[in-house]
């Protein structure tokens, strides 16, 4: 315990404790965004490996095979190729939206990390 005897006590927040308190709360956000966009994209890939479970049961429980485009049609008259195409254009929108979420989280984050850096410089270059 001599290192704790030789240590100075104070009650008052310091300089770098603010600073480390900042910095733990910019990577605690920023884990949170990143845990966002995981989530959604594991519900993406989640609904889309069911929907294809779905199709293909349809498809055996029915055993129906109309001769289209690419030779399956489902029992709802709509053709498996058009489903699987139309989920490609929602995989697309959704990593459209993705990108978007971290580009605005990027400029938030930058954003708020220089203020926070000006605000601090100035405040604690003047004590």
């Amino acid at each position: 315990m001599y290192f704790q005897s030789q240590t100075p006590l104070g009650d008052e927040l310091t300089a770098l404790g603010v600073y480390v308190i900042a910095g733990l709360f910019f990577n605690f956000v920023a884990l949170l965004e990143y845990a966002v966009i995981l989530m959604r994209r594991r519900r993406r890939v989640a609904s889309k490996i069911k929907s294809r479970l779905q199709a293909a049961a349809n498809n055996l429980r029915y055993n129906v095979k109309n001769e289209d485009d690419n030779g399956i049609t489902s029992p709802d008259g709509i053709s498996v190729a058009t489903a699987s195409g139309s989920g490609n254009l929602k995989e697309l929108e959704a990593t459209l939206a993705d990108l978007y979420i971290d580009q605005v989280a990027f400029i938030v984050y930058l954003s708020g990390l220089i203020i926070f850096n000006i605000i601090y410089i100035a405040y604690y270059s003047r004590q």
